[in-house]
């Protein structure tokens, strides 16, 4: 366990390094560091998520609720999978 947090520590620090060469901030290479740990962490969600049985079944109630309200035009016959990638898409956009 104690190694494999110093791997990961070791990691994240080389890549703190070279965001820091490129942006000259400390704070900002922080922050973009957190934001690429975040999109990391949402692709492996979305790859074990993509594994499972339930992905092509038809999208829920609330997941086409949620993307109405986020504008997103809805095509027919949507599955969970489909509509949980949609929903990603959508909220990444906002956020920028």
């Amino acid at each position: 366990m104690k190694h494999t947090v110093q791997a990961r520590l070791d990691v994240y620090m080389e890549a703190f390094e070279q965001i820091r060469e490129k942006v000259g901030d400390d704070q900002i290479a922080a922050v973009l560091l957190q934001e690429i740990a975040k999109d990391n962490r949402m692709e492996q969600m979305r790859t074990e998520r993509n594994g499972q049985p339930t992905s092509n079944l038809p999208a829920t109630d609330k997941q086409l609720a949620y993307l109405h309200r986020l504008g997103v035009e809805v095509p027919n016959q949507l599955t969970k999978q489909e509509a949980s990638e949609l929903i990603d898409q959508a909220t990444a956009k906002a956020a920028l």
